[in-house]
């Protein structure tokens, strides 16, 4: 995933050790990582989480997750290691922010449901092999999980693709003041019950930016 959205090298083995210390529970630093001595350290220090991630946003405190990263600004390389910058008016970087979660409890990648983000990410960036799952998934949901299996060489990747019914929905709720351009937004994360009796709210957002 990160050396499809531009993160290769060096880097991407800093980046991914940063990531798994904020999360494991000691304070070893992996070769590459970073622990409590790193962050104390910082102008405006703190602690590592040394915990499960609570929200993506949390990425912004791991060392080396820039803003451009995050948020998918600025240009990165595109494709496999070695793969060259692109235009981003052509192609737009892909945000960490989009294709990572904190409700997934399974380590799988729905592709009856994967946001076209994610499908780029797995697929190495092709719009044109996002659109074609997109598109299946309307006529024949069957398959998408096929095409994407087919686009994804890293066997332990593949493994993780699955498709099934969503067990962990969000819901947006949007409503627009008639006659004026003002909108409000509403959210919440909800758990399905396994009978499809119900649900139980895993996080609720008083208020989403306006789009």
């Amino acid at each position: 995933m990160l050396t499809n959205v531009g993160v290769t090298g060096d880097e991407q083995e800093a980046l991914t050790d940063a990531i798994l210390d904020w999360r494991d529970q000691d304070s070893l630093k992996r070769l590459h990582g970073a622990e409590a001595d790193y962050y104390l350290g910082l102008p405006e220090p703190y602690e590592p989480k040394n915990g499960k991630f609570d929200a993506v946003e949390e990425l912004l405190l791991v060392r080396g997750v820039s803003r451009d990263l995050f948020y998918g600004t600025g240009e990165r390389a595109s494709g496999p290691v070695g793969g060259l910058k692109v235009n981003r008016d052509q192609q737009p970087p892909i945000a960490l922010r989009d294709i990572f979660s904190v409700f997934n409890k399974t380590g799988n990648i729905n592709v009856r449901y994967a946001p076209p983000a994610v499908l780029r990410a797995l697929m190495g960036g092709e719009e044109d092999d996002v659109q074609a799952v997109l598109d299946a998934r309307a006529s024949d949901p069957g398959s998408a999980l096929t095409l994407v299996q087919a686009k994804v060489g890293d066997q332990a990747v593949s493994r993780r693709l699955v498709d099934r019914h969503a067990k962990t929905m969000a819901i947006d709720a949007r409503a627009n003041m008639q006659g004026a351009d003002i909108q409000a937004r509403i959210g919440a994360v909800v758990d399905l019950a396994e009978d499809g009796e119900g649900f139980v709210v895993v996080r609720w957002f008083d208020r989403l930016p306006a789009v």
